[in-house]
């Protein structure tokens, strides 16, 4: 997928940038894809993640066509402890 192309494309220790859909877990036909705690995790799991602008408690309880697009600072260095949200 994207993310690991990402990963061939960034040196090691590279710092990638990203903001994605954050609420409740969802799948917007032909549209686009909501990242809840689940598909977060696993879109993250092979990264570091360094610090997030715009993550907030309740975020993922939030259905919602629009969702918050939190930035998230990560390198592709894989972590000894995985990410979870």
């Amino acid at each position: 997928g994207a993310m690991q192309e990402m990963e061939e494309v960034l040196r090691p220790g590279g710092i990638l940038l990203l903001a994605v859909p954050v609420a409740s877990d969802a799948l917007v036909w032909n549209c686009h894809r909501v990242y809840g705690r689940r598909r977060l995790s696993l879109l993250l799991n092979r990264w570091t993640l360094h610090g997030v602008l715009g993550l907030y408690d309740g975020i993922f309880d939030k259905r919602t066509l629009v969702p918050d697009q939190p930035l998230f600072v990560l390198s592709n260095t894989r972590p000894d402890i995985p990410t979870d949200f």
